[in-house]
């Protein structure tokens, strides 16, 4: 309960007669506006809305004591302690944090409890401190007294004890006991002491001054005589009784009573000054007071049968009192406290806990300022009157009036009455212009205070969307609606229509916005969707984003920044190019943006669907407003913002109009409070100390982390690392991390956190630790077993060599005449490789000798590349005099078995062609089937496993005239550099089932002088090859042709061949590759 210390004199007077007026002149309260008070109750996992009192200690955690026990609260969830978590009986009604980091627990009862390092204990008493004093309280001179009488009401730590009020038993000091000790010894104070039976709380001055507020009065401790002597300062009611005391940081006191009022004590005159309902105070049953860190006194007041519920704050700029009417639910308020982002925690005896963050954001609602709270447009006009166009019509708020006259929500004309308005736009020209969901316009004329409809302007806009309106700095009015541009002159009474034939990038306008040096931005639906328009031409420029962007808002900072908000995040543009980008991985609430708002300072303020964001242009820091932090409209509505002519911000939303007033936003940690609060090992807690070794049992370990942020705890971001273990930082919003089967070693673990407004912590947290090795893992038990292992090892290997000695000679022996063996076999093989080979040779000149010369035909290339010395593969040629043949052959496999497939398939054609005269290509591949089939002497009672796949071509010399049959293998035709396959049918020559009966097919070729054709066998595309070692493939095939066709047949031949080599490198040939090409005469 102790106040703050601070500057004292005449500073202390000044504000004593400055506050004196204005609580003269000023009103008590803003009607209806409305303020932000976060509730939680049982409703959020309080474990009872009875709070008694609240705490912040110094990791950060807020401790509230409730009906039911004590609860600890991190700003996302509450932990409820009680009895079987060994928290002594009843409510707690008072905590206290020693200087040691202790929290010690008064319960309703008298229980007492103690919080050490995450550790709950209940405390006893020794029987010595009531002697002389309450005997009656000790029933066994040796066994510990378990509570005190009546509830403790208070718990202060002063001059090194604590001192304990209670309700019933008067006070204790109590020596401050060492760790871990929880029974407590001391001396009581009572009636006998000067004090009371009944005392209700402790409170210690900046001059060392300790006083209890007791039934009796306020009593001060007296250190020459250990005893208490009545405080009564002069001017201090002694009628009602004192309920708290204050010190603030001018050094004055300021004491409440019940039903009595405030009262004020000047630090250096000692001159009393009164407040009570009739002078500013709301209610005069005062219970609690705090001073904030602007130097504001809140005083809370308790609503009873005489006095109303609520908090009347008392600043230089007047008095503000929060209650039921503009936001505040408590009426029973026990405590407060101002915690470390200086937000005003307030503990209600009924509802439970409520957290003011600050009075930078004001809402603005229906019914008191607004026909409906979904705001679609507001803007201020030359007046300084407020337009606000909502769902339902327009409000008009001047503030210059009379409380009672300030807000005007009807007599508008009937157009717009219940009228959903969509856009407000003053001008230079002394208009409010306004835009109905209807499409309609309206101008206001601020001179003569009359509403018009334009016709000629309304006609101009006909059948068209209004999405967006712009005045520019010659005095023309731009409009952007779904089809295109428009520009009137308001002047002329002429409009002008602007499209994408005049330049822009699309003709559905999205938005539009004109920057301090005159240029008309404008935003479109379509891709690369934003253009500039040059002030005075009708140029217009796009402008490229090396992205599509479809904007959405276009806004400036004072730097000269244009700011383009769009559905995929935030762009910045200096000199037309994009040097910024934004998006949520940067701590944007989401990246679909629907408005942007600079502020006097340099900073943009940047609303979506879930909120605001502000972002700090200088720094680069990102910070996040929604409804935790007191922007309760949440969904911002489509450029529907401001900055009024004293500076602060307007924003319309789904949920009224909220102005921000950047001034009052608290000040900024630079960096957040981070602490390891607790260590389990082994899962139990285990207090673990900078530089602490565990045994090798102890690897389990968990660290619990955190970083408060009430101001919005859903913002903080942690990033932990165990240097030993992780590699890099973890990025997470989970307060924990856990670490299994450690090995031993050193570790450092570290942790740091970002807050709300996108500050990290500069240095990260550490706890060092390590891990010992077991028994097996020391130096000297791992000298020891190297030692006999060196020893084993030298014995192993000289028993070895003895063998080994042995088993060489034996095998000396067995190789010579293994070697003589050897070397006659080789003999033997070689001379019938010899044989074999000369075989091979023979059978390569017989192919060689039956296959045609190459330059048979005029205009022909044969690419003929055996993979062995014979091969499977082969080609045929035929002149009968008017007709000439082509074939080209691939027999199953390669080598010598492909090599007499390919004899019989060379005799069957010529037999064929030569002696039977059958000269359609399809009845040619007929006929051949049957040869090669009773060649094999193969039957139709068995699958084929024995064949060939074939292209033929003819050419009529008198008809010119093309015809092509194939089995598998295609014909490429080449005119003009288009390629066009003529594919054979998929069945071979020689494997058809002989119980199904095929013909093949043949095919016209339409061919013209100079075209070429190409038949292929598949060795060139399955030849594999390149950097990846893949197919050639038929596709590359049909790129070269396209390229090559052109040229001399025997060019071509020379790049087919360099490329299939190029092709193949190192790799070896897989299959035999035939190429034939002929030129249309």
């Amino acid at each position: 309960m102790r106040g703050r210390c601070g500057n004292y004199g005449t500073h202390s007077l000044i504000f004593s007669a400055w506050l004196l007026l204005l609580l003269c002149i000023l009103p008590r309260h803003a009607s209806g506006q409305t303020y932000y008070f976060e509730q939680y109750g049982s409703k959020e996992g309080l474990s009872a809305s009875k709070v008694y009192t609240v705490i912040q200690d110094a990791n950060d955690f807020i401790w509230l004591g409730t009906g039911s026990g004590v609860t600890r609260f991190d700003g996302l969830r509450f932990e409820n302690f009680s009895t079987s978590d060994s928290l002594a009986p009843g409510g707690v009604k008072s905590i206290c944090e020693d200087s040691r980091g202790r929290l010690w627990l008064g319960h309703i009862g008298g229980g007492m409890s103690v919080i050490e390092e995450n550790v709950i204990k209940r405390v006893s008493f020794s029987p010595s401190a009531f002697i002389g004093v309450d005997s009656a309280r000790i029933t066994d001179p040796v066994s510990p007294v378990v509570s005190l009488t009546g509830d403790i009401t208070g718990i202060l730590e002063y001059e090194g004890s604590l001192w304990v009020a209670t309700s019933l038993g008067g006070a204790l000091r109590l020596d401050m006991p060492g760790h871990g000790v929880t029974m407590m010894s001391g001396q009581q104070y009572m009636g006998r002491q000067g004090l009371s039976n009944d005392a209700f709380g402790f409170y210690s001055d900046s001059r060392g001054n300790l006083y209890c507020i007791t039934d009796m009065g306020i009593k001060k401790y007296d250190h020459a005589s250990d005893r208490f002597i009545p405080f009564s300062p002069e001017g201090l009611t002694k009628y009602f009784l004192t309920t708290t005391i204050f010190e603030d940081s001018r050094g004055n006191l300021w004491f409440g009573t019940f039903n009595g009022g405030l009262y004020r004590q000047e630090r250096e005159s000692g001159e009393m000054s009164f407040f009570d309902t009739r002078n500013g105070l709301w209610g005069n049953f005062v219970t609690y007071i705090i001073e904030d860190y602007r130097g504001n006194i809140w005083v809370a007041s308790m609503e009873d049968w005489e006095s109303r519920g609520g908090i009347t704050v008392f600043s230089p700029d007047g008095t503000l009192v929060f209650n039921t009417s503009n936001g505040l639910m408590a009426q029973h308020v026990l405590c407060m406290i101002e915690d470390k982002e200086k937000n005003i925690l307030i503990a209600d005896r009924d509802k439970g806990l409520f957290i003011y963050k600050g009075d930078h954001f004001t809402s603005f609602l229906a019914p008191e300022y607004l026909p409906s709270n979904d705001v679609f447009t507001l803007a201020q006009d030359p007046t300084g009157r407020y337009w606000f166009g909502t769902s339902k019509g327009l409000s008009l708020y001047n503030p210059s009036k009379s409380p009672a006259d300030r807000v005007r929500l009807t007599d508008f004309p009937l157009t717009l009455e219940g009228t959903q308005i969509n856009i407000i736009r003053p001008d230079n020209n002394g208009h409010v212009w306004i835009v109905t969901s209807g499409d309609e316009v309206y101008r206001f004329d601020l001179d003569e205070g009359n509403y018009r409809y334009d016709l000629d302007l309304n006609a101009s806009l006909r059948s068209m969307r209004i999405a967006s309106m712009a005045a520019d700095r010659d005095h023309n009015l731009w409009l952007g609606t779904d089809r295109a541009l428009i520009l009137w002159d308001e002047r002329r009474k002429e409009s002008r229509t602007f499209t994408q034939i005049n330049g822009l990038t699309g003709n559905n306008i999205t938005s539009l916005f004109c920057d301090s040096r005159g240029f008309l931005w404008i935003g479109t639906e379509e891709r690369n969707g934003l253009t500039k328009h040059m002030p005075g031409t009708d140029t217009f420029t796009a402008v490229s984003f090396g992205a599509d962007v479809n904007p959405t808002t276009i806004n400036e900072t004072s730097d000269g920044t244009v700011w383009v908000g769009t559905i995929d995040g935030l762009y910045g543009l200096r000199n037309d190019t994009v040097w910024k980008r934004l998006t949520e991985t940067d701590g944007l609430l989401m990246n679909s943006i629907n408005l942007l708002q600079p502020d006097g300072a340099g900073n943009l303020f940047i609303g979506t669907n879930l909120g605001l964001n502000m972002y700090e242009v200088n720094t680069g820091r990102v910070s996040s407003f929604t409804e935790r932090n007191g922007f309760t409209g949440i969904e911002t509505r489509p450029n529907a913002s401001f900055a009024d002519e004293r500076g602060d911000l307007w924003f319309g939303t789904a949920n009224g109009a909220i102005r921000l007033n950047p001034t009052r936003l608290p000040p900024v940690m630079t960096e957040p409070a981070t602490h390891i609060w607790r260590t389990l090992v082994n899962y139990e807690t285990f207090p673990m100390h900078d530089g602490i070794r565990l045994a090798h049992t102890q690897n389990r370990i968990i660290f619990d982390f955190l970083s408060i942020c009430l101001v919005n705890p859903e913002t903080v971001r942690y990033q932990f690392m165990l240097v030993g273990s992780d590699e890099d930082w973890v990025t997470t919003d989970q307060t924990r991390a856990l670490y299994s089967s450690l090995s031993p070693g050193r570790y450092v673990f570290r942790v740091r956190a970002s807050n709300n407004y996108g500050y990290w912590n500069e240095e990260p947290i550490e706890l060092a630790f390590s891990i010992s090795g077991p028994v097996y893992q020391t130096a000297w038990f791992l000298i020891l077993c190297i030692t006999a292992l060196v020893a084993l090892i030298y014995l192993y290997i000289s028993l070895r060599e003895r063998n080994l000695r042995k088993e060489k000679e034996h095998l000396e022996k067995k190789v010579e005449e293994r070697t003589a063996e050897v070397v006659a076999k080789s003999i033997e093989l070689e001379e019938k490789s010899r044989d074999t080979t000369a075989s091979i040779r023979y059978a390569e000149r017989i192919q060689a000798a039956m296959l045609p010369p190459e330059n048979f035909f005029n205009d022909t290339f044969v690419l003929f590349m055996p993979k062995d010395i014979v091969s499977g593969d082969f080609y045929w040629m035929h002149d009968s005099g008017f007709k000439q043949y082509i074939a080209a052959v691939d027999c199953t496999g390669h080598g010598v078995p492909g090599a007499f497939m390919s004899i019989i398939g060379h005799n069957s054609l010529n037999k064929i062609v030569r002696e039977g005269g059958i000269s359609r290509p399809s009845e040619i591949l007929d006929h051949l089937n049957i040869e090669v089939v009773h060649a094999l002497l193969q039957r139709s009672e068995k699958a084929v496993r024995d064949g060939m796949d074939i292209s033929v071509v003819s050419y009529d010399i008198l008809e010119h005239d093309v015809e092509y049959a194939g089995a598998y293998q295609p014909l490429y035709h080449v005119r003009d550099g288009k390629v066009t396959i003529y594919r054979g049918d998929r069945f071979p020559i020689g494997m058809i089932d002989g119980q199904a009966k095929k013909s093949f097919t043949n095919r016209r070729v339409d061919v013209m002088k100079g075209d070429m054709i190409y038949l292929f066998t598949d060795g060139f595309a399955d030849q594999f090859g390149g950097e990846e070692e893949k197919k050639f493939k038929t596709i590359n095939i049909r790129s070269l042709l396209a390229e090559i066709y052109s040229l001399p047949v025997d060019e071509q031949k020379r790049i087919l061949e360099k490329a299939i080599r190029d092709w193949m490198g190192d790799v070896p040939q897989v299959d035999d590759i035939l190429f034939i090409g002929t030129r249309i005469p």
